[in-house]
Parts: C-alpha cells; structure tokens; sequence
C-alpha cells in the first residue's frame, strides 16, 4: 500500500498580476518505506533542535514559516533562516529514495470560475491521479489529509466509487465511442484519513511542497527575493513514480 500525504495552497487575492490559482500536492510514501522516511525527518528536526534550538514541535507551515509568524524557537529566527528551513525541508524530502509527488495546480476557467470550483476541480483530478498511479503500479492507496475538511473530501471520494464519469483527451473513448468513461476509484481504499499537519512532519512537508508550485506558479515579490519562486525546481527527480 502507498500512503499520499495531501495538502492545498492558494491565491484567492492574487498581486502582481498572477490568476487565482489552487494547488494540491500529494506526498506518496511506500508503507515499507514510511518508519526509515519518518525517521529522516525526525533526525532533521533533532539536528535543528541541536544546532538552531528550533523546536522539534513547531510545525513548519509554508506560510507562517516563511511570514515569520509562529514561534519556532526560545529565540527570533531571521528571515534568512527560516528561507533555509524552508529549502532544506524540500531538499530532505528529495533525497528519500521510491518517494513520488504528484501536483495539481489550476486556475479558473468558464466551468470552474471562483476557488470552490477551482477546490473542487482539484481534488477531482487528483484523486483520479493517484487511481491512475496505483493501477500502473498495482498498488492501492491511503489518503492522509489535513484536518478541516472532512465532511466535503469523504463525500467525494465516496461519489467517485460510485460514478467516476471522466472525459477522454481526444474527444471520444475508443472502444465506447462515448466522451466519457466510467473509471471508479478502485485502487484508493477507504475514506481519507485526517490528522492535525502540527502532528505530522509528512503533512507539513506535502505543504511546503504545495507552496513551493503555488510560488513557482504565481510569483510574488518577497518570494522572488527569497528565491522561493525557485525551489519547485528541485523536486522534478519525484515528479514519476
């Protein structure tokens, strides 16, 4: 089994002339692999207490990380720092072998004019990604999802089993000769689970990643400084699983 740990990031009130944009980013880890990955992180987290006396519980929220808004340690952390957190937390995730992201980034259009659409469209297509990415591998699949929106992604991921109508590239399937298809989430089992991302050090590295392509997408000034609109770069080695 697979365990995909999911969270969003978005511009609801873009600047600079960027769109409305939502994105999801899905951390996919092996069960086999998921004690020595967890305890990569741990280790990281101990190497910071150790060196920069940045608490092992403080949660590492993209936004509040890199805004320096929460208390990470029994002293100010400069800006500077927080940025290399922010880095180094991608690069860590990087470096884990048989680990696989998979990324949903989408603006409005006609069908989806406003972020509910936009949310809903999202997690639609990732859902599907992930099925798809599980029958390739003939692997099934666990949600891990961020606590707040419980009701709304069970409801979906349940309608989804039940009629999965999902349009083809080229206009009409070929062996139906219809525009869409029937492709029921059968490698995602049971309903997504949900937990605090405070208590989750792979949560809160799928939100780093999430803002990392909402940056790398939608740029904005501070970001640009930073060189946070950069970092997405470095994950293409686990764009394919």
């Amino acid at each position: 089994m697979d365990l995909y740990y999911v969270d969003e990031s978005y511009d609801a009130s873009p600047e600079h002339g960027n769109p409305m944009r939502f994105v999801l980013s899905a951390v996919r880890v092996r069960e086999e692999d998921w004690e020595e990955h967890l305890e990569t992180l741990f280790a990281w987290r101990r190497e910071l207490k150790s060196s920069l006396g940045i608490y092992t519980g403080a949660e590492f929220h993209a936004t509040h990380l890199l805004g320096g808004r929460g208390p990470l340690a029994p002293h100010p952390v400069d800006e500077q720092t927080r940025v290399s957190l922010f880095s180094e937390g991608l690069r860590r995730l990087a470096s884990m072998h048989d680990v696989h992201v998979i990324n949903i980034s989408l603006t409005p259009t006609r069908k989806r004019p406003d972020l509910n659409a936009l949310e809903g469209a999202a997690w639609d297509r990732l859902l599907n990604r992930i099925n798809k990415t599980g029958e390739k591998l003939g692997r099934r699949a666990l949600l891990i999802c961020d606590e707040g929106k419980e009701e709304k992604l069970t409801k979906l991921c349940r309608q989804l089993r039940q009629e999965n109508l999902v349009p083809s590239r080229y206009r009409k399937w070929t062996d139906t000769g219809q525009r869409t298809k029937h492709l029921p989430l059968t490698h995602v089992v049971e309903d997504p689970l949900f937990k605090s991302s405070k208590g989750s050090y792979l949560l809160q590295t799928a939100d780093l990643v999430a803002y990392s392509l909402l940056r790398f997408d939608n740029p904005i000034s501070k970001t640009e400084r930073t060189g946070v609109s950069t970092l997405f770069a470095s994950l293409e080695s686990l764009s394919h699983p």
